[in-house]
C-alpha cells in the first residue's frame, strides 16, 4: 500500500511518504539512502536497529532527508568540488557517498553519545560542521566505520577451545553408586 503505518517503522513522519520527500530533495532522497542500503546494508541495519530503539529512537528517513538536503547545499556553496574532482566518480555518485558518510557520522555520534529524540539538532549542527568544513574526514569516518564492522563479523576473530567436561577427571566404579537395575545401560569400557 502507498499510504499506510508501515512507512513510520522506516522513519517517516506520518503514513504518507510523499509529504517528507517532497519538502526537499524529492526523488533524490530515495536514491541517496538506495545507495546506503546496497553500498553498506550491514551499516543500515544497524542505523535502523538504534532508530527503533525505545530510549534512542529517531525517525530514520527524515534523518536521511535532513541529510540530503545538507549534501545539496553543501555543493552548491562548492564545499564539496575538491572531492568532486579529486576522483572518477562523478558528482552524483561522490554525493551519494558523503550522504552515506553523514548519515552514519549522524548514527555513530547517536550511539555513542547516547543520544535520544532532543540531541537531533546538536547531532545535526555536528554533521553539518564537519560536511561544510571537512567534508573528506566524514568519508575517512565511514571508512573506519566500515573496517569496524567488518572485523567484528570476520569468523577468523573467533578463537574456539577445548572443553574437557570431566574426561580428565580418573573414573570411579560406575557400578558402586548405580542401583542395580541401571547397569545395563552404563556404558562399556
Amino acid at each position: 500500500p502507498t499510504i499506510g503505518r508501515h512507512w513510520e517503522v522506516l522513519g517517516f513522519q506520518g503514513g504518507d511518504p510523499r509529504t517528507d520527500l517532497n519538502r526537499s530533495g524529492g526523488v533524490l532522497n530515495v536514491l541517496q539512502m538506495f545507495y546506503f542500503f546496497s553500498q553498506h546494508f550491514d551499516l543500515l541495519k544497524a542505523a535502523y536497529l538504534l532508530a527503533q530503539d525505545v530510549q534512542q529512537n529517531y525517525p530514520l528517513f527524515c534523518v536521511s532527508i535532513n541529510l540530503t538536503k545538507m549534501v545539496i547545499e553543501a555543493l552548491l556553496a562548492g564545499k564539496l568540488s575538491k572531492l568532486c574532482n579529486s576522483g572518477s566518480k562523478g558528482v552524483f555518485d561522490t554525493c551519494c557517498q558523503i550522504h552515506s558518510a553523514a548519515l552514519y557520522h549522524f548514527y555513530w555520534r547517536w550511539r555513542t553519545q547516547k543520544r535520544s529524540i532532543e540531541h537531533t539538532e546538536l547531532t545535526f549542527n555536528e554533521v553539518r560542521a564537519l560536511l561544510f568544513r571537512r567534508p573528506a574526514k566524514l568519508l575517512e569516518m565511514l571508512e573506519q566505520g566500515i573496517a569496524e564492522s567488518k572485523a567484528k563479523s570476520d569468523p577468523t576473530r573467533l578463537e574456539f577451545t577445548e572443553l574437557d567436561f570431566g574426561a580428565a577427571r580418573p573414573k570411579a566404579k560406575a557400578t558402586a553408586s548405580l542401583p542395580t537395575r541401571l547397569w545395563q545401560y552404563q556404558a562399556r569400557e
